[in-house]
């Protein structure tokens, strides 16, 4: 069926339910009563990056990762076999393993045609990415974590950097130290050489103190698990 690709293996719906199904354009998925996928549309197969062989006969749980909420995820599937619907906002990844948010709604199908009169459960799940503040937040902290940890630790970064720094200072402190006057070649007073002097003192310590400052920050920074801050605050308010 064109749009649709289907397990192989005797467990995917009837011809007639596939029918239904044909023109459905919303990425979908259809799992089978045990839960392993059977049936992915083109629009899935686009928005996932799973082709049809890697996905047919896996669980859905493919599409979950470090920042997948397992407890959202079984109380999901739940509902949906005890209610015969259900809908959610998880955090799934593609194949590339990209995170993204991840609207779902299931619904239960009820597939009579077995061959003994019996009635098999399938179950559609429509996928939409969607915009979510909290796993969104959760995502930039995950992505933004290895490079707050390598600036603070100093990991890839050149040897010669601390150095290169306090040479720079050293070079660009007597500027400020050596009167205006002598670097014109004319005499200056001893009050104004010690004027200089303070001045250019006075610049290089404030330098000094603002590196420490971005320093200690990148290390808080690195600290901080920022979705679980996020996730405290809301239940607060």
């Amino acid at each position: 069926m064109e749009g649709w690709s289907w397990s192989e293996d005797g467990v995917a719906p009837s011809e007639a339910l596939r029918d239904v199904l044909e023109d459905w354009t919303v990425p979908s998925f259809v799992t089978d009563p045990i839960g392993n996928i059977c049936g992915v549309n083109q629009a899935w197969v686009a928005m996932c990056g799973y082709r049809p062989c890697q996905a047919l006969g896996k669980p859905a749980t493919i599409m979950q990762g470090d920042l997948t909420d397992r407890e959202a995820a079984a109380s999901h599937t739940r509902r949906l076999r005890e209610n015969g619907k259900s809908c959610s906002t998880l955090c799934n990844y593609t194949k590339s393993g990209r995170a993204f948010a991840n609207e779902i709604s299931s619904v239960c199908l009820h597939d009579a045609d077995t061959g003994d009169g019996s009635v098999n459960q399938y179950y559609l799940t429509e996928s939409r990415e969607v915009q979510h503040e909290e796993i969104e937040h959760a995502i930039t902290a995950k992505t933004m974590r290895p490079f707050l940890l390598q600036t603070a630790t100093g990991a890839k970064r050149p040897r010669m950097h601390h150095p290169v720094l306090l040479i720079g200072l050293l070079l660009a402190g007597p500027l400020f130290i050596v009167p205006t006057e002598l670097l014109r070649g004319g005499q200056a007073l001893p009050a104004e050489q010690t004027l200089n002097a303070v001045k250019g003192l006075s610049w290089i310590v404030s330098v000094l103190f603002k590196c420490i400052s971005c320093y200690a920050l990148f290390l808080l920074l690195a600290a901080i698990d920022v979705s679980q801050i996020t996730s405290r605050v809301k239940k607060i308010f």
